[in-house]
């Protein structure tokens, strides 16, 4: 059956990551985040995912796997971020600031991650065993939160280790 979605009136706003960590041979550091409000016409790096050195690691913004805006919440401008090194950060305003609310920078952290949400709002999230430094990252799995703040790890039993 076919799935009706609310756009809230924001269909004019896209985000673009930046960043490759892997799939090409210089693992291509990127800047950050850009967000265009006019479809594409024009577009302004998010302040609140810009790294200041791009040359150089220096933070989870700089390999964005896969952005998710969630077009149910009518009150914000909800986008959630999944990054190499850094697991999955959420924003309430539209990128101008962004918090980490599965997986973090450290022994903790995920090495690849990947978001989606439902049209209801239903946020879920995947990531890698290998964390920071070569250590099990403990966040690794499926996880599904209804509020982009409390996660469930969702992963079936006996799910197959990478």
């Amino acid at each position: 059956f076919p799935v009706t979605i609310e756009w809230a009136g924001k269909e004019s706003r896209w985000y673009a990551g930046t960043g490759e960590f892997h799939g090409n041979s210089s693992d291509l550091n990127g800047d950050g985040i850009y967000a265009s409000t006019d479809s594409g016409e024009s577009w302004e790096l998010l302040a609140g995912s810009r790294t200041k050195t791009p040359q150089s690691w220096d933070g989870a913004f700089e390999y964005v796997y896969s952005l998710a805006m969630d077009y149910s919440n009518t009150q914000q401008d909800e986008l959630y971020v999944a990054t190499a090194l850094g697991g999955i950060h959420r924003s309430t305003d539209g990128g101008k600031s962004f918090r980490s609310v599965l997986g973090s920078l450290g022994n903790q952290s995920s090495l690849f991650s990947d978001i989606a949400i439902t049209p209801s709002g239903i946020v879920y999230a995947t990531m890698s065993q290998i964390g920071g430094g070569g250590s099990i990252s403990k966040v690794k799995g499926i996880w599904r939160s209804v509020d982009g703040v409390k996660w469930v790890n969702i992963t079936p039993q006996g799910f197959p280790e990478p």
